[in-house]
């Protein structure tokens, strides 16, 4: 997956009318959901970010988790919507890891993202929705789905 979205990315790409802004180059924010922490995202190329994770995954497990994903976006799904802003379709592909207290034991596997991102015109903020399919497979094989609504500031 991430091969091909290298791939893409480096595929000359005509101008978008829908949202000619490209996102700040680096930004930082919180998410609330399964987990709630802090998230970070970085464009690489102009299609391609990668995206990261740290937070809390509640009570039940205590666990923390760490996500990593290089995320391909979309803008011309949805595009602008009126002159405020446009928004940016998204998937990838990642890793997790997530740690848990007391007798939980570790769980690291892959992980398939895909989200909705929408940027503000006027000043450097994304608002997104997230969800994420993924596959444990240390310490033994096990479904998950991670996801949350969040914030991030642009710099």
């Amino acid at each position: 997956m991430i091969p091909l979205l290298l791939l893409l990315a480096s595929q000359e790409v005509a101008e978008l009318p829908v949202a000619p802004d490209l996102p700040p180059p680096f930004r930082l924010g919180l998410v609330i959901g399964g987990p709630v922490g802090l998230t970070v995202a970085s464009s690489v190329f102009e299609r391609v970010s990668v995206h990261g994770l740290l937070g809390h995954l509640g009570k039940e497990t205590g666990a923390l988790l760490f996500a990593l994903d290089a995320v391909y976006e979309l803008p011309e799904i949805f595009g602008a919507i009126g002159d405020h802003g446009y928004t940016s379709t998204w998937f990838g592909a990642g890793l997790r890891y997530a740690s848990g207290v007391e007798a939980q034991s570790a769980t690291f596997g892959a992980r398939v993202p895909f989200g909705v991102s929408y940027f503000l015109r006027a000043a450097p903020i994304e608002l997104f929705a997230s969800v994420a399919v993924g596959v444990n497979v240390v310490p033994e094989a096990d479904t998950v789905i991670d996801g949350g609504v969040g914030i991030r500031l642009g710099f």
